[in-house]
């Protein structure tokens, strides 16, 4: 193995059919699959955790030799917590945060995330890869460098709910010049088929995704103040590390 050490952290809930195409699409895309941990973490009251389960053996079997993972099980703690906990039980020097229906449609995607680690010697970046939507305005699906991390001390925020963080992580790079756009690797996602599944997204039952994501939006501009905070944690680690 020559690559760096890469953690991917996906909360999931009532998606073990995702998940389990997930990891086997992660083994395939990896260029050295072996020195990539993957963590999902699933509400210990989700309906689906027997499914869950017997997915995460059955992908054991599959693709467990040559693709680390860990299902972690806990009371529900909101998607930032749970993203933070994942982070702090792995030791890496890119962290990757994904949703359960993301795809990776590159192949040697980890590769990449390689190069931006021996690009920002000192750990502080905030990457991406092109998911067709956002593109380069907004770093969806963030990786983070290891000082990042370890100096801030989280990777999402637990100030939202999840809906305003990628905003705050970009803002976040933007500000302190470490936003790196990595156009030529592509993201996709799966789109949920509401006969296979019990599950639906929230706006979909009674608008209540709209209305997290305008009480996360609200918060942004309420603790913006903390985000200007944090560029300077940032920038000192940087000089930090030109320092040493």
């Amino acid at each position: 193995m020559t690559g760096r050490r890469i953690s991917v952290l996906c909360p999931t809930r009532g998606n073990p059919q995702f998940v389990e195409a997930q990891i086997e699409n992660i083994a395939d895309t990896l260029a050295e699959p072996g020195r990539l941990k993957l963590l999902y973490y699933v509400d210990n009251n989700d309906p689906s955790l027997k499914d869950y389960q017997f997915a995460f053996h059955k992908m054991e079997a599959q693709v467990g030799r040559r693709l680390p993972f860990e299902i972690v099980s806990g009371d529900p703690i909101g998607t930032p917590r749970a993203i933070n906990l994942m982070a702090e039980m792995a030791e890496a020097d890119a962290y990757m945060v994904i949703a359960d229906d993301v795809v990776f449609e590159s192949s040697g995607w980890d590769q990449a995330i390689d190069q931006v680690v021996a690009d920002h010697p000192d750990g502080v970046f905030n990457a991406w890869f092109d998911d067709g939507v956002f593109g380069e305005k907004l770093s969806w699906c963030p990786i983070l460098g290891r000082t990042w991390f370890k100096t801030l001390r989280y990777i999402v925020p637990v100030i939202f709910e999840h809906y305003a963080a990628d905003h705050w992580l970009h803002t976040l790079g933007r500000l302190t010049g470490r936003n790196v756009f990595i156009a030529d690797q592509k993201l996709g996602q799966r789109q949920i088929d509401d006969t296979a599944t019990e599950a639906r997204y929230a706006w979909e039952v009674d608008g209540g995704a709209k209305r997290k994501m305008d009480r996360d939006n609200e918060q942004f501009e309420r603790l913006e103040r903390y985000l200007r905070l944090d560029v300077d944690v940032l920038r000192k680690a940087i000089a930090d590390a030109e320092e040493a």
